[in-house]
């Protein structure tokens, strides 16, 4: 998961007027159509520059910004950090923030966990909701520091009360594995279906399994279909495989093999074994599809060399491949069921679905 930031672009001039209530006009109409329209902008870094240095928060702020994006000067992480260091011991929320990420995501410099955890508390002790989200993910690793699923937890929960909805799926997650918290089902589809309503996919997939398998909840189906073709409309994997596999069994929808192979075929294209396999075993039967063995074992070559976690027969694709009449007893092409001009076929159109990702 990826800790959250959000880029602003660093407009020099709306920045020194907002801090330094300063004010500049410039009438381009009134300059000659062959000379440069602005010139302003050196005289604004070199104020901007003397207010930094004079210890005005703000805009050191501004010149780390423009260091850190490289807008009007050349990119300089060190330089961005020196100046929000500056800002950030001023006590200044987003130079606190900015710190974090920067050591936390190790820009331009060595990753640093501990400074990263420090300037984050800082600022998320203030309440802000991304610094909270962010401490909670690094806790729950335990990235550069101990695992700790309580401390992760606390400041999940701070986050979510913000309607975070990284952190609610997170915190839904806590609740459900009983980690930092005793388990409690319940509370983990509360929180899960509050990311959900964000239209956050994982957090949908996990409310529809939920309902699958009844934790937390009476079991329903419906419930199950409704969030997982929410998450699968927004190409979600998991979700595209659990409706495809709604289809094929026709629990709770009708029975519709096309419908499962819709489903199948947007996750195989994704790169998912376990959709891979699907597919496979459908063109092998002549489910939904024209039976097709070349086809299938074309999927079927494909699922084995990224690996699933379904077992067959005690078996899981990937360590073994599974037998169906297209194999014979020593796991090679059955030669009664594909020839060799097929096989052939199928370990091209493999590799070209392999070297068009």
């Amino acid at each position: 998961m990826k800790t959250k930031f959000t880029y602003t672009a660093v407009i020099i001039l709306v920045l020194l007027i907002s801090a330094w209530n300063w004010s500049l006009s410039l009438n381009v109409a009134e300059k000659p159509i062959d000379q440069p329209t602005v010139a302003e902008p050196n005289n604004l870094l070199k104020e901007a520059i003397k207010k930094a240095e004079e210890g005005l928060a703000p805009a050191q702020v501004s010149l780390g910004e423009m260091y850190y994006n490289g807008q009007g000067v050349p990119q300089d992480y060190k330089e961005a950090i020196k100046w929000f260091t500056k800002a950030a011991e001023q006590g200044n929320q987003r130079a606190q923030f900015k710190l974090g990420y920067i050591y936390h995501e190790g820009e331009g410099i060595p990753q640093d966990y501990k400074e990263a955890v420090k300037w984050y508390t800082k600022v998320a002790e203030q309440g802000d909701q991304r610094a909270q989200f962010n401490l909670g993910y690094i806790y729950h690793e335990g990235e550069g520091v101990p695992q700790d699923y309580k401390e992760a937890v606390k400041w999940y929960t701070k986050a979510a009360a913000q309607d975070d909805a990284d952190a609610q799926y997170c915190l839904g997650h806590m609740y459900r594995n009983g980690q930092g918290v005793p388990q409690d089902y319940k509370e983990a589809i509360k929180w899960f279906t509050k990311a959900a309503e964000q239209n956050l996919a994982p957090s949908q997939c996990l409310v529809g399994l939920m309902y699958a398998n009844g934790e937390g909840v009476p079991q329903y189906y419906k419930g199950a279909v409704k969030w997982w073709i929410k998450a699968a409309e927004q190409g979600n994997a998991f979700a595209q495989i659990k409706l495809g596999e709604m289809y094929y069994e026709g629990q709770c929808v009708p029975l519709n093999y096309m419908e499962a192979i819709k489903w199948w075929t947007k996750a195989a294209y994704q790169g998912n074994a376990d959709a891979q396999f699907y597919l496979g075993v459908m063109y092998m039967k002549g489910n939904g599809v024209i039976e097709d063995p070349t086809e299938a074992y074309k999927w079927l070559l494909l699922a084995n060399m990224n690996g699933t976690n379904i077992t067959v027969d005690g078996h899981k694709l990937g360590e073994y491949k599974y037998r169906l009449t297209i194999y014979d007893e020593k796991w090679n092409p059955n030669p009664h069921v594909l020839n060799a001009e097929q096989i052939a076929e199928a370990q091209k159109r493999a590799k070209e679905f392999v070297e068009s990702k």
